[in-house]
């Protein structure tokens, strides 16, 4: 198993090239097993941009796009909800450990437009959060917070 806290010892990611190696698996599982997890994003036809810190990394959703496109690095589409969150909270989020709702009442959460529209990305978390454990653990990184 390798130790995913190196460098910043309160960080889960080393570097964005892991978070995106992660996220890109974890769009991938959900597209196989999940077929209709964008559904909702496509129905709104929302545009949102995840933008990580520590590591900085972004991740667009575009649900103008049929099927939706998501885009793992900066975007020049112009997104309709800009969130800005620590990657730790969104790794937190999707496994299950963090709520949306209590992030965004939190304050780690800050979001440019319609903060209304955050539901629509509610059921894709839900859905991540059945497969990023498998990721995780395909990845050899240990997710318990068990002590070694």
């Amino acid at each position: 198993l390798i130790q995913a806290q190196q460098g910043n010892p309160m960080a889960f990611f080393q570097n964005s090239d892991q978070f995106y190696e992660m996220t890109r698996a974890l769009f991938a599982q959900l597209q196989a097993q999940e077929p209709n997890a964008m559904d909702t994003i496509a129905a709104s036809h929302l545009i949102a941009r995840l933008r990580c810190t520590d590591p900085e990394a972004e991740i667009t959703l575009n649900g103008r796009q049929r099927p939706v496109q998501t885009t793992f690095g900066p975007s020049a589409v112009r997104a309709t909800l800009d969130i800005e969150l620590p990657a730790d909270i969104l790794h937190r989020i999707m496994l299950g450990e963090e709520s949306l709702k209590t992030a965004l009442a939190r304050g780690q959460i800050q979001v440019r437009g319609p903060v209304w529209r955050v539901r629509v990305l509610a059921d894709l978390f839900r859905k991540a959060q059945t497969i990023y454990p498998q990721i995780l653990a395909g990845q050899g990184v240990r997710v318990s917070a068990d002590p070694l």
